[in-house]
């Protein structure tokens, strides 16, 4: 009957070409008091099944203490075969799903019936819109035909149109960008913070300083350690040191040893 309880101390076996179901209760394997539809055990005490309002059917388990637990979802190897597991709903059983692609050895995991959005190749890539990942972690929308230089691909970032990174803070908070080494976790920053209203490009460095190249990476200016700097050259001697012709539009003024001159920007004729 349908409050019977049946327990089996050796092997079951069902055969016959009809169906075989059980209408009601849960099924326990290695357990007499199965938690979900069907509750696998493996040994020792029973862990406490949470399920935070969320139904749990199936329940692979092991004692709380020890022990390693598992499921294994086996496929062939050739182009054609993959192992899945689907999320479905009354519209669709594959409305979610993660993949295993045994041909390429490629883990993808899908939404909204698109089983592709996020894949780790066999070399531990991820691509978030791409299924061929060209770094360690690259978010595609669109081809910019262009390939990352290996020297920067760990994360790339690629669209055809406007694509760039936000970092969000509040308005009294630092929003940092960190450049770091095995010797010094922070050797360099780029640092915005809205209320003090100031973009800070530094070094981080005991006796660093900052140099801003232009024209395929040649030296346009350096600001030394001590505040000096130098345009057109690396090695400024000055607090401020040009190499080459310098145009001013207006007045300067020139402080020298307590001195204040004020120079009129006019040449003699």
């Amino acid at each position: 009957t349908s409050d019977d309880v049946h327990q089996f101390s050796g092997s079951l076996r069902v055969t016959g070409s009809g169906n075989h179901y059980f209408q009601t209760g849960n099924v326990g394997i290695g357990t007499s008091s199965p938690g979900a539809l069907l509750h696998i055990h493996d040994s020792g005490s029973l862990p406490t099944i949470r399920t935070d309002n969320r139904r749990t059917d199936l329940v692979v388990s092991n004692t709380p203490s020890a022990g390693d637990t598992g499921i294994a979802i086996i496929a062939g190897n050739d182009a054609n075969s993959w192992s899945n597991l689907m999320f479905g709903d009354s519209d669709s059983v594959e409305e979610g799903s993660i993949r295993y692609a045994h041909e390429s050895d490629k883990f993808y995991i899908g939404t909204n019936r698109d089983f592709d959005k996020v894949v780790i190749d066999q070399n531990g890539k991820v691509g978030i819109g791409t299924t061929g990942p060209d770094g360690l972690l690259h978010l595609y929308t669109a081809d910019s035909t262009q390939t990352a230089h290996t020297s920067a691909d760990e994360l790339i970032i690629e669209g055809s149109v406007a694509t760039g990174i936000t970092i969000s803070t509040a308005d009294d908070q630092d929003a940092n960008l960190f450049f770091a080494s095995a010797t010094d976790n922070i050797g360099a920053l780029v640092r915005w913070n809205y209320d003090d209203g100031y973009l800070q490009l530094a070094s981080h460095k005991t006796g660093g300083g900052v140099k801003i190249n232009s024209d395929v990476n040649t030296n346009a200016m350096t600001i030394e350690s001590d505040g000096k700097v130098g345009i057109g050259t690396t090695s400024p001697t000055e607090t401020l040191h040009v190499e080459g012709s310098a145009s001013f539009a207006g007045n300067y003024i020139v402080n020298e040893q307590g001195r204040q001159d004020h120079v009129s920007n006019t040449m003699p004729a």
